[in-house]
């Protein structure tokens, strides 16, 4: 559902396809989202990332030898971006950066200078809990009234 609503809100141009796994894995059970980070962490140790600017920059997806790094970096891309700002900030960024390029877009949108520096961040950022956290997988059960799904936030966002 989440690439459904994605796709309708980029109908000039196709969504860049680390944003759309990465936005549409924040809404997967606990168990795959897991999955993807245990797997990434292996990425890691191995030394087989590739760097965030080449991860934006992707135009057709993953090759067969980077998909575990392609999909684990897109989704903790993703939950660091939205951690530093909201989710109309994170599509603004996609969508400056396939309009000016995505150095401009990390200048503008979320004040960050250069690749290097989010780098670390994102390093940081991936070898915690956070993304759990932000994708509510770790958040106290809320009365059945109250809960409201990942995907349901993400489609209105997309919506607007």
């Amino acid at each position: 559902l989440t690439h459904v609503a994605l796709a309708d809100r980029f109908t000039d141009r196709r969504i860049p396809a680390w944003a759309d796994e990465g936005i549409a894995m924040l809404a997967e059970s606990p168990d795959k989202l897991q999955r993807r980070l245990n797997e990434l962490r292996g990425v890691v140790a191995s030394g087989r990332t590739l760097s965030l600017h080449q991860l934006v920059s992707l135009e057709n997806g993953p090759t067969s030898e980077s998909r575990a790094a392609f999909y684990g970096q897109s989704v903790t891309l993703a939950g660091l971006l939205l951690e530093r700002g909201t989710p109309q900030q994170l599509i603004q960024f996609v969508e400056a950066g396939q309009r000016d390029g995505h150095d401009k877009a990390l200048r503008d949108v979320y004040g960050v200078e250069s690749w290097s520096a989010l780098e670390s961040d994102w390093r940081s950022f991936a070898a915690s809990q956070r993304l759990r956290k932000l994708a509510q997988h770790s958040l106290p059960e809320a009365k059945s009234d109250q809960r409201v799904s990942v995907t349901e936030r993400k489609m209105t966002v997309m919506a607007d």
